[in-house]
């Protein structure tokens, strides 16, 4: 028999709905009481960024490659698209006059843009539509018209991983590459929660420690008495 593992961060969401309805049949006097349910422990996942050196190098290395798989990688590192959202998007949500995507279907089921942030990009958009001909609908595609896939996106980073011997590369990890780099900048709380396509700021929060170890790097390499003749 085939055992399925379920994250408890999973569970306890189920738990809280669980709750939730508990709560409201006994305030509505369907039930007398409720038992108390405690959540499951979670362990706080860790997020892992690609290095800057290799990110170089993958720039310079995909050049190499389809315009399709180009524009798909820089649309992972430069929005933080999921691969799920980057595989439904539609030829009619891009809007090149207004350097943006509007994401219909997404994750969290709230619509949001992602933006276009250079020319590069909007010319492999314009090069993947042109190649893009037997899908009138959908912006990515297989060779034979086909959705394109999540696990086929995910395969363009593999090959990319082993080409270059790097350790650290995944859609995920270019998500969280694109957080850091955001909350390292001074992106406040709410503009990478928006841009992430994040339903509440518990998700988002994750990533605010590593900016305080950006800041705390900054004030050790600056501290104003660093160099004095007085220590």
């Amino acid at each position: 028999m085939k055992v399925i593992k379920i994250k408890n961060v999973t569970l306890n969401k189920e738990l809280k709905a669980l709750y939730t309805l508990e709560n409201f049949l006994a305030r509505n006097e369907y039930i007398d009481s409720f038992v108390k349910i405690d959540l499951l422990s979670e362990t706080v996942p860790q997020i892992i960024t690609v290095e800057k050196n290799d990110l170089d190098r993958i720039l310079a290395y995909i050049k190499t490659l389809s315009c399709q798989s180009q524009l798909i990688f820089h649309l992972l590192i430069s929005t933080g698209i999921r691969t799920t959202e980057l595989t439904r998007i539609t030829k009619d949500n891009v809007d090149l006059l207004n350097n943006q995507i509007y994401l219909e279907q997404t994750k969290s089921k709230k619509p949001r843009f992602i933006f276009i942030t250079d020319n590069h990009i909007k010319d492999l958009i314009i090069q993947n539509m042109e190649r893009n001909k037997k899908n009138n609908f959908l912006l990515f595609s297989s060779k034979d018209g086909s959705q394109y896939t999540a696990n086929a996106v995910r395969e363009i980073l593999k090959k990319i991983k082993r080409k270059l011997e790097i350790k650290k590369l995944s859609p995920h990890k270019l998500r969280h590459t694109y957080a850091t780099h955001l909350m390292e900048e001074g992106a406040d709380l709410e503009s990478v929660r928006l841009l992430l396509g994040h339903s509440t700021y518990e998700m988002t929060k994750r990533y605010v420690h590593l900016s305080t170890k950006h800041i705390k790097e900054i004030n050790n390499r600056y501290y104003v008495l660093k160099n004095s003749e007085t220590y």
